[in-house]
């Protein structure tokens, strides 16, 4: 789960939930919402919204909405007056109107006695390492991979230790097209412990890899394990199937999709792009 936030008073929310959705004037005039991390709302409240008397934040689930999110550098309609940033550093932008449902919290900015505000209760402090993270995500197209792996190279080089990053270091990899690099990232973000919410992406992740460099029962058995733990990530299921395949237990391979499609029919968005693909290859 990603969690952006969204600054705006709280006779704004009101009148939004009434209508079901919520909008600014910047997607009218700059074509989206302006959104921040854990880690730039204060910052961001301090420059622009001081004035505003009933200010709230808005934590939106970000798979939660229907429009795009788009990772941006700063963008303000008065040049004169741009918010301060890092090196780098990029901001959320949601292109199109917020669905009232991807709301899963509200919190009002307290202020100090100098009329600053400051951090609320319960809102995550991000560190610059999740940060980090955020911008080399977003060079992970299809234009911008091979900068994306230059960034976490140099990220993975600052932060050795770091299993979030080992683990991003391997998807930039994997994105390229470049398993092989990928499966000692995956393994070492393992060893060096992740939250276990991020375990079953990078079995899907580490397995899939494994079975493209063709160690078929490596993948099985990773995969196979995480379904086991897992068996909620309907994901694993489907790439343990192509591995099962790949080593010639086909008939494995059927009834873990069939089962799946029986019980979960509304399967995968996530990895379409991924299980496109393996299936074009599967047609030739």
């Amino acid at each position: 789960m990603s969690i952006i936030y969204h600054l705006t008073s709280a006779a704004g929310w009101e009148q939004s939930q009434s209508a079901g959705q919520h909008t600014t004037p910047s997607l009218s005039t700059e074509g989206f919402i302006h959104c921040s991390t854990a880690a730039q709302v204060v910052k961001v409240a301090n420059k622009y919204y001081r004035e505003m008397p009933d200010c709230i934040v808005l934590w939106v689930e970000t798979e939660k909405l229907s429009a795009e999110v788009k990772w941006e550098a700063p963008a303000h309609p008065d040049p004169k007056n741009p918010p301060e940033t890092v090196p780098n550093e990029l901001f959320p932008h949601i292109y199109g109107a917020m669905d009232i449902t991807a709301v899963i919290q509200t919190s009002t900015l307290p202020k100090d006695a100098a009329g600053f505000f400051i951090q609320p209760e319960g809102l995550p402090t991000e560190s610059v390492i999740e940060m980090q993270i955020h911008i080399g995500r977003a060079l992970e197209t299809d234009e911008t991979a091979p900068q994306a792996i230059v960034f976490f190279q140099q990220l993975t080089a600052q932060y050795p230790e770091n299993a979030l990053v080992q683990f991003e270091m391997g998807g930039a990899y994997d994105f390229a097209g470049y398993e092989a690099e990928a499966i000692p990232h995956y393994e070492r973000a393992i060893a060096l412990g992740l939250p276990e919410a991020i375990l079953p992406r990078v079995a899907v992740q580490l397995g899939s890899s494994l079975r493209n460099v063709g160690k078929y029962p490596e993948a099985v058995h990773v995969l196979q394990t995480a379904s086991q733990k897992f068996p909620e990530h309907r994901s694993l299921r489907v790439f343990l199937a192509l591995a099962l395949h790949s080593t010639g237990k086909s008939q494995a391979a059927l009834v873990e999709l069939l089962d799946l499609v029986i019980n979960t029919p509304d399967v995968l968005e996530a990895y379409h792009r991924s299980l496109r693909y393996y299936t074009d290859e599967l047609r030739e």
